[in-house]
């Protein structure tokens, strides 16, 4: 443990338990949001790559909810995208259409009427 190591002082450790924490809160927020129940691959790569493609889709999903005017929350706003993108992808659609199909399901979003 951290707390028994005396060469660092209160402050170090203060500092890194709470950026463990921080850490804690991210994963989490990966669990609840995308459903990352486990990682792919178990290479620094694979991490790595799987790491930063949940963070980009965090950051799309949090700008589209930032632009959204529905009042919903973070986590009903990944469900709907989620069961939509899952819908596509079950049917069979197209690429091309699945990304108009896309648009129009965020534009409809960002501007409902």
């Amino acid at each position: 443990m951290l707390t028994n190591l005396r060469e660092f002082g209160s402050s170090t450790i203060a500092a890194i338990y709470k950026d463990r924490w921080e850490i804690e809160l991210f994963f989490q927020a990966l669990q609840q949001n995308l459903k990352v129940k486990t990682f792919v691959g178990t290479s620094e790569n694979a991490l790595r790559i799987q790491i930063w493609t949940a963070l980009i889709a965090m950051l799309l999903l949090k700008w589209l909810h930032h632009l959204s005017k529905a009042k919903w929350s973070l986590s009903n706003l990944a469900s709907m995208l989620r069961r939509n993108l899952f819908a596509c992808f079950s049917k069979g659609i197209a690429c091309s259409a699945l990304l108009k199909g896309l648009r129009v399901a965020v534009t409809r979003l960002i501007s409902p009427t």
